[in-house]
């Protein structure tokens, strides 16, 4: 057995205890069936604790918070905000310079001017189609035409009963 060696040629009490949580976390994260999700919450969880770090070290060193921001997005398989944003307009080549866009936790805000009314359905279809874009507000117009207004409302509480 592979391990410490104590006086007697056997391995060590803790040494094999040691082994045994390693065959362990080894069975538990790479089961067949429920491994990626385990592997996939332990991401999440690691990447939220640097985050954590990184706001308490934001406050003294911005520019270190930043890039313990961005290691934790990729620690955690997530893209931050400014990434979403480029790899949207990265997406849509052929719109570049027509449309402003705006990423915020997952959702892509698309403002701007069209030529006409199909384009505004085409972008919002190209946006939806990357990776990472959990929703999409489309505030696109048609030259000529006003833009729309869109204010967020809170979600309703209580029963609904006035």
């Amino acid at each position: 057995m592979i391990g410490v060696v104590g006086m007697a040629g056997k391995a060590t009490r803790s040494a094999r205890l040691r082994w045994v949580a390693v065959g362990f976390a080894i069975g538990h994260y790479f089961d067949p069936q429920l491994g990626g999700e385990r592997r996939a919450a332990l991401r999440h969880h690691a990447g939220s604790a640097v985050h954590r770090v990184a706001r308490s070290v934001n406050a003294r060193n911005p520019e270190l918070g930043g890039r313990l921001h961005r290691q934790a997005s990729r620690i955690a398989g997530t893209t931050t905000d400014e990434e979403l944003a480029a790899k949207v307009l990265d997406a849509l080549p052929s719109w570049r310079g027509l449309c402003a866009i705006e990423a915020n936790n997952g959702v892509v805000i698309i403002r701007g001017e069209v030529n006409r009314v199909e384009d505004i359905l085409a972008v919002e279809v190209d946006v939806r189609g990357v990776d990472g874009v959990r929703e999409v507000l489309n505030l696109l117009h048609v030259e000529g035409t006003p833009a729309p207004e869109h204010r967020l409302h809170a979600a309703p509480t209580g029963s609904g009963a006035p």
